[in-house]
């Protein structure tokens, strides 16, 4: 996205109307976007093939830009989201993200229907098992129904049933390093993202198969 463009949507959300909340970034890093990524295909009532959709660390939402209409066109999050990331438009027209929760204290995976904002599905640290992790980490809706969820600062890896019962655990533990400066980062993961066997073959990966 052109820089200008990026500035005009600042711009946007500073002046607009509506509350963005305390901001609570450094003076270099007030929104602390962390996910980007160009919506491929309409998405109705919410946004439009080659609009973008955005995550704010430090503003609590979610939003879409247009880059034609240099404007942000949707927005989610305020009262909701408490330092989200990932947010990923599924099959079915709703909007999956990681809610850190780093004010809250626990972190939850939210399915929200984008249209009338409510949500459809949530799997939260406070009642099932999921490290608190203020910062980093990812959600991701698999193929076969379930979510892949990854705690950043743990580095703890499940795999949820729509029922919420964990169906595949890994701890990612690379052990301590050699280097002091690295060992409070040791172990922490930004994201984690499943690729399914057509995905590999189409990379040139090889797959193991059973005969």
């Amino acid at each position: 996205i052109p820089e200008k463009l990026i500035e005009k949507a600042a711009r946007y959300v500073f002046d607009s109307k509506t509350s963005i909340g305390q901001l609570e970034g450094s003076p270099i890093d007030l929104v602390h976007t962390n996910s980007l990524s160009r919506i491929n295909q309409d998405w109705p009532g919410v946004a439009q093939k080659g609009q973008y959709l955005l995550s704010s660390y430090f503003l609590n939402k979610i939003f879409v830009f247009d880059p034609k209409a240099e404007r942000i066109t949707w927005s989610f999050g305020e009262g909701t989201l408490d330092g989200p990331h990932s947010p990923e438009k599924l099959p079915n027209g709703s909007l999956l993200i990681f809610d850190n929760g780093r004010n809250r204290r626990y972190s939850r995976v939210l399915e929200i229907d984008p249209i009338n904002y409510k949500t459809k599905w949530s799997y939260s640290g406070k009642n099932h098992f999921l490290p608190f992790s203020f910062r980093r980490s990812s959600a991701q809706r698999l193929e076969n129904g379930n979510t892949l969820i990854l705690s950043g600062e743990s580095g703890e890896i499940i795999e949820v049933t729509n029922d919420r019962n964990i169906v595949w655990r890994f701890h990612y533990n690379p052990g301590t390093p050699k280097r002091k400066s690295l060992a409070k980062k040791a172990g922490k993961l930004y994201r984690v993202r499943k690729l399914e066997p057509d995905t590999l073959v189409k990379l040139g990966i090889p797959y193991p198969t059973t005969k």
